[in-house]
């Protein structure tokens, strides 16, 4: 449907259609909600209600974080140019926006797709840092913020969502914390094993990687499930035998994913 500029109520669904929102998505999350609800936005699109220049302005600023220029004049009265994107997406919270950040704390992360979060799965973690499917969501929000605290990056679910806190960093001490965590977990599960191969004394942290190949695993402590297994090739095949008493297994290929080695150092 072709949209008629000169009416205002059209140009005002133009906008929001431009930020690629619902009416709801529009109004939420933002200061604009306290002062324009979702059944006024309603209205206002189906030319049941005037926009004020107050109205008009608040729409300008929602657009705005939004990552989209307009001008009161173009909104008000149809004079001068279109909307238009904001190439910055640096601090709005539309779907692009979200998907520039989440792929840019991946990337500092070390994570990829799998990893990021258990919430929702891969094809949908990509599909999100391509601004795809709404975005990222509040929910799944939570859980890729505490795995990326988990793997030594400082940020907020905010900054991941909004783009209006203090940029992510990598922490040393939220990292180390980490890595303290992990090795504590791996000593408890070694030291009621019958397998103690080398002495774990002298180890001050510890951190989990991704394998690329099954033969990796061979002569590896690895991380499977909160469970520890040792790695050994055995005619020409990697074996897996738990710490824990279980029998022995070998991986397939497409298993390597669950599969972490356990790095640790002084």
């Amino acid at each position: 449907m072709s949209i008629n500029f000169n009416k205002g109520h059209e140009r005002v669904i133009f906008l929001r259609k431009l930020c690629r929102v619902s009416q709801r998505e529009f109004c939420e999350k933002a200061s604009f909600a306290n002062m324009l609800g979702v059944a006024t936005l309603r209205l206002i699109e189906s030319n049941k209600r005037s926009m004020t220049e107050y109205t008009a302005k608040k729409i300008i600023e929602r657009a705005t974080e939004l990552g989209i220029e307009c001008t009161l004049d173009w909104l008000l009265n149809n004079i001068g140019t279109q909307p238009k994107k904001n190439v910055d997406f640096s601090s709005n919270c539309s779907s692009e926006a979200r998907g520039e950040r989440l792929s840019h704390l991946m990337a500092i992360a070390k994570l990829n797709d799998e990893e990021v979060t258990s919430t929702v799965s891969a094809n949908t973690i990509q599909g999100w840092r391509h601004g795809k499917f709404g975005g990222v969501n509040v929910n799944a929000a939570e859980d890729i913020i505490y795995n990326l605290q988990q793997a030594g990056v400082n940020t907020t679910a905010e900054w991941l969502l909004l783009g209006n806190s203090l940029k992510p960093m990598i922490g040393e001490t939220a990292e180390f914390n980490y890595k303290k965590h992990m090795l504590s977990k791996v000593i408890d599960m070694l030291n009621t094993s019958e397998v103690k191969k080398i002495n774990f004394a002298h180890f001050s942290c510890c951190i989990l990687q991704s394998f690329t190949a099954l033969d990796e695993l061979d002569n590896c402590f690895c991380y499977i499930n909160d469970n520890i297994f040792y790695g050994r090739q055995i005619n020409e095949k990697i074996v897996l035998t738990s710490l824990c008493g279980e029998k022995e297994y070998s991986p397939s290929k497409e298993e390597l994913t669950k599969i972490k080695r356990i790095v640790m150092f002084s």
